[in-house]
């Protein structure tokens, strides 16, 4: 048989030629295509985007509740899976990161402040703001960040103030779809 030079290229593997239509076979799964590159249900994407914010100090679900993500919104447990990991990178990561560097930097703020003060009062609190600031400096995984942040009073609560207006956002935005699905419903 012979095939075409974008399969010959795809699959450098001397003296094997593959065709097409072993392309197309090696893409199904079970007998049915996969849907690489769909979009997932609206439903489904506001209920995963209800966990994450729900668990937004944590969105790591573990394995039982991907299932029953999976199977109450349908899906097969690699598409929820796959979900939380772009939806952390995409969705999660830069709050996280906004949020510990408005800390870091009230930190370093607190500290100039502090080493102005001459008192021994003072100087107890700069090293315990000292020691603070280079635990936040080690910090560089968004899980330890985090974890770093919920010990932060200040950094607590903007955190929890970052999850609601992320779920109001949510629900601002379920509301206009449902606006503009009753309006196309009725054009």
């Amino acid at each position: 048989l012979l095939a075409s030079a974008a399969a010959v290229s795809q699959f450098p593997i001397p003296g094997i030629v593959l065709t097409e239509s072993w392309n197309r076979e090696q893409r199904k799964e079970g007998g049915r295509k996969r849907n690489r590159g769909l979009n997932l249900p609206r439903k489904a994407v506001k209920r995963l985007k209800e966990f994450l914010y729900d668990h937004f100090d944590n969105p790591y679900p573990s394995e039982t509740q991907k299932g029953k993500l999976a199977k109450e919104l349908g899906l097969d447990v690699v598409q929820v899976n796959t979900w939380f990991i772009n939806a952390r990178m995409r969705l999660w990561k830069p709050h996280i990161e906004k949020v510990f560097k408005s800390m870091k930097e009230r930190l370093e703020s607190n500290l100039e402040a502090c080493k102005a003060g001459t008192s021994d009062e003072g100087e107890e609190m700069y090293n315990g703001l000292l020691e603070k600031y280079h635990k936040v400096q080690e910090a560089e995984d968004p899980r330890a960040k985090v974890a770093f942040m919920m010990t932060d009073e200040w950094a607590e609560k903007v955190m929890q103030d970052t999850k609601a207006k992320l779920a109001e956002k949510l629900e601002t935005e379920s509301n206009a779809q449902r606006i503009w699905a009753s309006e196309a419903d009725i054009g």
